[in-house]
């Protein structure tokens, strides 16, 4: 209610005004808990070996799953085939 009554405020409006409707607003937002930073959860730096799996995952194509081929990379041009993205479960099952 209270955001609303800041955005239906005309243009100009005096300054007392303006003010006591912020404060409702803030007041509101204090009571609803939304005036504390969010905590960040716990994380760690992602390992090498986290990130040798994504890089994996991007460029092994569901073809070269299957047959276990590795494009030779001069045959490239421009850079790497597009591919399918191929989820590590999949690979591993495959």
């Amino acid at each position: 209610a209270a955001a609303r009554a800041v955005r239906l405020l005309p243009a100009g409006a005096p300054v007392g005004e303006v003010v006591g409707r912020l404060g409702d607003l803030w007041a509101g937002i204090q009571a609803e808990g939304l005036d504390r930073p969010l905590v960040r959860p716990a994380s760690r730096e992602p390992s090498i070996r986290d990130l040798e799996l994504v890089c994996w995952e991007l460029v092994v194509t569901p073809e070269m799953a299957r047959t276990g081929a590795i494009p030779d990379a001069a045959a490239w041009g421009n850079g790497p085939p597009p591919a399918e993205q191929l989820p590590l479960g999949q690979l591993r099952a495959g």
